[in-house]
């Protein structure tokens, strides 16, 4: 029987068909949709990594919150460097209600990437979107 991981899959999957993008959040490394070849890992407001991701970031995220990953990164094709910037954030730092949530963010989509956003409760990960999608 299908789970709702496999009908993630389907939709993401057909969204690489079409050469679309997408930024994925998850708290646990188990919620990252295959597939994804990009991520920032945040925790309390600060960005503790903006990269490639690989197979070993997320057996280190899932052995951090002691679960298991559910499959490993399935290899996607690459953007190319000179594939349009969708989207880009630079030196942000973003208060709310006077204090800071977020500090120096450094992050871009280039399109047909496939992002993962990581973190616990109170990472940063919906003021993250909040400044992204603006």
């Amino acid at each position: 029987m299908p789970t709702i991981g496999d009908a993630i899959d389907t939709v993401l999957d057909a969204a690489v068909r079409r050469g679309q993008s997408w930024v994925a959040t998850a708290h646990r490394a188990a919620d990252v949709p295959r597939g994804t070849r990009c991520m920032l890992e945040l925790a309390e407001g600060q960005v503790l990594a903006v990269k490639r991701i690989r197979p070993s970031d997320l057996a280190r995220l899932a052995e951090r919150a002691g679960e298991r990953v559910r499959d490993p990164v399935r290899a996607r094709k690459r953007v190319a460097a000179s594939a349009p910037v969708l989207v880009q954030l630079s030196q942000v730092d973003l208060y709310v209600d006077y204090r800071l949530v977020l500090r120096d963010l450094d992050w871009q989509l280039r399109s047909g990437e496939h992002w993962a956003v990581y973190g616990a409760n109170g990472a940063g990960k919906i003021q993250f979107f909040k400044v992204a999608v603006r």
